[in-house]
């Protein structure tokens, strides 16, 4: 849980992001879209 808390997600508190935050998770949910397309349409592992 302590990844989750460094950006404000705790258990029982609202989680609100600032600007700052959503930019940053906006560009980093980016990032993971086109990695997981990446490796879905050219998987590394042969099976």
């Amino acid at each position: 849980m302590g990844p989750l808390a460094s950006i404000g997600i705790v258990k029982g508190k609202q989680f609100a992001p600032d600007e700052r935050m959503k930019k940053i998770m906006t560009e980093a949910l980016a990032a993971a879209n086109a990695t997981s397309r990446s490796l879905f349409m050219n998987p590394r592992d042969p099976n």
